[in-house]
């Protein structure tokens, strides 16, 4: 093994790119450490964004761990890489290998491979005292959903003396000032979804103190209307003050060139924006020949020479100082109108925050999205070790995975973590894996440029910054690893020079972030793979019935059509999309266009896509409006159905009588079903009209059952409050379905980590243009007295402003953001991929592809890139690469986990799933009266009483003995015992127990069990594996206990010695011995007899 020596401490971090082999270097470089130490588990941490990826992390490492052990051929990439970097060989990397994956399996709550809110969570639990939160406080992940209830809360309690109401009184007033709607309930709400953002809450304090003080809001909105008034009337005055140097001059405006005279004659009623200066206007500052039409000169010379003159001296001074002056009330102007515009919101932003925080309190609650800063806060006002050592966390090695989705507050808290680790550990013991070009998640405040800048976090004393880029790509065929490396040098080249326009460093930064896109490819891949794009056009002029969307699915469906008929698997092709309207309007398509193919989707497990949910649902909206004529239409026609399998015929129309008397058979009218707590009135429901016997739907129940029971726990149990969060909410929520056969259809953002086949991404044209709020910072006073102010995103419109330099960092951002999804969207495809989009405007994503494919076409041999002619209107663009990369044709496996299981034969880790298909059924219950153990004893009879008693006491004492650990324990058991009403002076008096128990402490073997000086396991768990049937068991042996090597397996018995007694501790000892464990000795302690006999094998 290398000797480690005096290296110096480094960081290692990958740049991984897709399909580069992420998971297996992070999997290589955990076991590597392990096998130095099968201990050193206990102080690694890796952390994840995903629960998948921390279970497919957890999975991988120990099948690996299992398969190096025993050498198997599923894992002889990873021992080799193993046996090579550490330069051991391969017998002492199965050896250790075999040790570390024991250690992990006796120890599993020590592999701490988390997700990072899993993590705090756990810090924030053990700092609850130091951070006054109750020792019971649950997490809620359910931001929005809480901070939308607090709005309501808040309206609904609102009083005639509340300032609030007042605040929204003039809220709504100056939207109606404004043409805008009174009703801004919905809009209060939205704007409330700010107070989880980090930018918010860094400036929260400040903004708090501002509102607080009084007057300061009606002084400061005054005063910002009083600066915009002002701005508008500054150049007002001058424009008229423009014609009246016309006029004093003897200047018709019929002389002055109309572009130029614009200028002012646009700024009479508005300050003309800086983005609708013309050229002209531009140019005329500093040329009279821009002022004075040309026809003037022709006819009248003279005239001309005098104008020219004017111009020069006097209009063309004015207009310069005219320009500075709008240049500077066009900023006062723009600013003070933005920050009118949400000044009403934001002030009750602070409102609905402490709203929120009241609702945590009352509910035991605390928010997910504060996790973070609470803990920053706490960091960076304390010792900063204490926090983690607080939580019990020792650890050396830190492994972050997919970085590039950290976002700043997160880094902080682990940057700490971090600094620690790398002041006590050697050499690439702590890691960071990202991709900066897989950046997808800034709207969950994810920072890519942490990765992409991630020298500047760390000074040179600290750490030796080792940065490794894993350059080949082994998921997806050569042409398509070649295509991706052509269009996204070429994309980011484009999106570079357009961000160059306004900011260098920006330009610089994306170039950076897309320098390692080139990869490479393994050797032995052949020329295979297909990459084919087309561009439909957006209209047709000729053919009003064109539709453009409508063209985009149909070459879906023959590009799904084409592969299953060359032996494409439905579970192999997958389509992708920006936004989960286009997969449902996908999927609707191909419902009606390939009934035959089977399609999932989150959308198609939604709760409100089941039947029996919406039955439900429907009889729960009766129940509350009996007179609902849809509602009751609906079970009408269910019941008939479902319960009395009499389908109406298509096209049937039921009488308002038929379907009153429907429903009242199928509800039963009689009886009080409203009375009822929420969860029977569903289970009532289920039961009577047969859900269970519905195909396909007991997943779909268990899961709404389970959000009933959810809702309970926060609220009363009301049919009307759940109806609420149902038409708000729990609609849209899906179930979890994997490994069915079908075509996958999923948005880019859950795509991320995945790979498949054949890729098709239809309407690659989606709008890049900017929605929303963006937070500004003003820089002049007053109106700085905010630190912050959202502002809806114009670039145009702020241009020249104190927020342009804002503007256009979103604006970076958001080419960022749009490229990555891109390059997301085309690295899924292993074997083939399909693109198809619609021609559109700048602000369309099409349009690069446009701008970039006839230069890719130009760089990569083989390409076809067909223009058609003028006449040829179906398509805009397409474009041809490589061939079809098809599976190769093999015997259809017995089972669809045949092929698995023989690929995974012998590594237990790796053993396929069955699938279950569970019916899900409730049952009535009644409540009755159950006799109470001790009212029994009066009933029963003496023998009964007898017996009855002796197990008791035998059932005590074997309790007793496994809550304690030395015979000072005996008092304090048997004194709870007695608080607890377990001894009595009738039945078992404490006198009469304890007599009996030191009766039996006076022998030797049993005094000297119940010292200390021993390491204790009472009542633990053993798990075995049965190898006759391969089930996992379960051996809980009473009293285990170790001292200096030596092992000791104790049983109680309180009845009859029996042969079988001496099987059991004998089991228990082997497997100890099994765990590696030499000296063990079993004993069976008869507790009446107070004999003690030794087991013997």
């Amino acid at each position: 093994m290398k000797q480690k020596g005096n290296v110096p401490t480094t960081l290692t971090v990958y740049k991984a790119s897709a399909g580069s082999g992420k998971t297996f270097t992070l999997t290589t470089e955990y076991i590597k450490m392990l096998i130095a130490d099968p201990t050193c588990y206990r102080s690694i941490l890796a952390v994840t964004f995903t629960n998948k990826a921390t279970e497919e992390m957890k999975a991988r490492i120990l099948s690996q761990l299992y398969g190096i052990w025993k050498q198997l051929p599923s894992s002889a990439s990873y021992l080799k890489k193993v046996c090579d970097d550490m330069d051991i060989s391969p017998n002492l990397a199965a050896h250790r290998a075999g040790m570390a994956l024991t250690q992990l399996i006796h120890h599993y709550s020590y592999f701490r491979i988390q997700t990072i809110d899993t993590f705090f969570q756990t810090i924030l639990r053990n700092l609850a005292r130091e951070l006054d939160l109750t020792a019971n406080f649950r997490v809620d992940l359910n931001d929005i959903m809480v901070e939308e209830q607090a709005v309501d809360e808040l309206v609904e309690n609102l009083t005639t003396s509340d300032a609030i109401l007042s605040w929204i009184i003039d809220f709504i007033r100056s939207n109606i000032d404004e043409d805008k709607g009174w009703n801004v309930i919905g809009t209060i709400k939205r704007f409330g979804h700010n107070i989880y953002k980090d930018y918010y809450k860094d400036h929260q304090e400040i903004m708090a103190k501002r509102f607080a003080q009084e007057g300061f809001f009606d002084h400061y909105s005054a005063l910002i209307r009083k600066i915009r008034f002002n701005s508008t009337h500054s150049v007002q005055q001058s424009v008229e003050q423009f014609y009246t140097l016309l006029a004093n001059h003897g200047i018709d405006e019929s002389e002055i060139k109309a572009n130029t005279l614009s200028y002012f004659q646009k700024q009479r009623e508005q300050i003309l924006p800086t983005a609708k200066l013309t050229k002209t206007h531009q140019k005329a500052l500093t040329a009279s020949s821009e002022w004075i039409k040309k026809a003037t000169r022709k006819s009248d010379q003279p005239r001309h020479d005098q104008l020219v003159s004017v111009v020069e001296n006097i209009l063309m001074p004015f207009y310069q100082d005219t320009e500075k002056k709008r240049k500077k009330e066009w900023n006062r102007y723009v600013v003070s109108s933005l920050i009118l515009d949400n000044l009403h919101k934001l002030r009750l932003l602070g409102a609905i925050d402490k709203k929120v925080r009241e609702s945590n309190t009352d509910n035991n609650r605390f928010l997910l999205s504060d996790t973070q800063y609470l803990l920053h806060t706490l960091i960076s006002e304390s010792d900063t070790p204490f926090v983690f050592e607080k939580a019990g966390t020792q650890l050396t090695h830190i492994m972050i995975d997919e970085f590039q989705d950290t976002s700043v507050v997160q880094w902080k808290n682990f940057k700490v973590l971090l600094d620690e680790c790398l002041s006590k550990t050697e050499a690439g013991a702590n890691l960071i894996v990202g991709d900066v070009k897989q950046s997808i998640y800034r709207w969950r405040e994810g920072d890519w440029q942490l990765l992409n800048n991630i020298e500047n976090q760390f000074s040179s004393a600290q750490s030796k910054l080792k940065v490794i880029s894993l350059a080949t790509n082994y998921r997806s065929q050569r042409n398509i690893v070649l295509f991706n490396n052509a269009f996204f040098k070429i994309a980011t080249q484009i999106e570079a020079e357009k961000i160059a326009e306004y900011s260098e460093p920006d330009a610089a930064q994306i170039l950076q972030a897309y320098a390692d896109v080139a990869q490479e490819v393994p050797e032995g891949k052949g020329n295979s793979g297909r990459v084919e794009i087309t561009i439909v056009p957006k209209t047709k002029p000729e053919d009003e019935t064109y539709d453009a969307d409508q063209n985009m699915m149909q070459q879906v469906e023959v590009i799904i059509r084409d592969l299953l008929a060359n032996g494409v698997k439905m579970q192999d092709i997958a389509i992708l999309s920006r936004t989960n309207d286009n997969i449902q309007q996908m999927a609707e398509y191909l419902a009606i266009n390939m009934p035959e193919v089977h399609v999932i989707s989150k959308e198609a497990y939604r709760l409100d896509s089941s039947v029996a949910v919406n039955a439900i649902i429907w009889v729960l909206r009766h129940l509350i409006h009996p007179n609902d004529e849809v509602v009751n239409a609906n079970i009408a026609s269910f019941y008939l159905e479902h319960v009395n399998s009499e389908a109406l015929p298509k096209g049937t129309l039921l009488s308002m009588e038929a379907i009153t008397s429907i429903v009242n058979k199928a509800i039963n009218v009689g009886t009080d079903l409203a009375s009822l707590p929420l969860y029977e009135i569903a289970e009532h429901i289920q039961r009577t009209f047969k859900l269970n016997t519905i195909k396909g739907q007991s997943a779909f129940l268990c899961s709404f059952f389970d959000k009933i029971n959810a809702f309970t726990i926060d609220h009363p149990s009301d049919i009307e409050g759940f109806l609420n969060e149902w038409d708000n909410h729990l609609y849209k929520q899906a179930i979890y379905i994997d490994g069915e056969d079908g075509i996958r259809m999923l948005t880019i953002h859950t795509s991320k980590g995945l790979e498949f086949d054949h890729v098709i991404f239809p309407f690659c044209n989606w709008d890049m243009k900017e929605k929303g709020d963006i937070w500004c910072t003003p820089k002049e006073e007053p109106f700085s007295q905010l630190p912050i102010i959202p502002v809806p995103f114009s670039k145009d419109k702020c241009l020249g402003t104190d927020f342009e330099s804002d503007m256009e960092e979103e604006n970076f951002q958001n080419t960022v953001d749009h490229l990555n999804l891109l390059y997301v969207a085309f690295t899924r495809a292993s074997r083939n991929l399909f693109v198809i989009g619609k021609n559109g405007g700048e602000l369309s994503r099409s349009r690069l592809l446009e701008t970039a494919l006839p230069m890719v076409a130009k760089t990569l041999e083989g390409a076809i890139l067909v223009k058609p002619d003028d006449d040829e209107t179906d398509r805009v663009l397409t474009f041809k690469f490589g061939t079809l990369s098809l599976p190769e044709q093999k015997e259809t496996p017995k089972n669809s986990n045949e092929e698995e299981n023989k690929q995974q034969k012998g590594n237990v880790f790796n053993a396929s799933m069955e699938r279950i298909r569970l019916q899900f059924n409730t049952f009535k219950s009644k409540a009755e009266f159950r006799q109470s153990n001790d009212s029994r004893e009066f009933v029963i009879s003496d023998e009964e009483q007898h017996q009855h008693s002796y197990i008791k006491t035998g059932n005590l004492l074997h309790s007793l003995f496994s809550n304690i650990r030395t015979s000072a324990d005996i008092n304090r058991v048997l004194t709870e015992y007695e608080e607890r009403g377990l001894l009595t002076s009738t039945d078992i008096s404490r006198t009469s127990l304890q007599k009996m128990i030191d009766k039996r402490m006076q022998h030797p073997l049993v005094r000297q069990w119940f010292t200390e000086g021993w390491t204790l396991f009472n009542e633990c768990t053993i798990l075995s594996r049965n190898p006759n049937t391969g089930t996992m068991e379960e051996h809980r042996p009473d009293r285990v206990m170790m001292r200096e090597g030596s092992w000791v397996v104790l049983d109680f018995k309180f009845g009859t010695p029996k042969a079988e007694h001496h099987k059991q501790v004998a089991q228990y000892m082997s497997l100890l011995e099994a765990m590696g464990y030499r000296e063990v000795k079993g004993y069976i302690w008869y507790f009446y007899s107070n004999n003690i006999e030794e087991v013997k094998r």
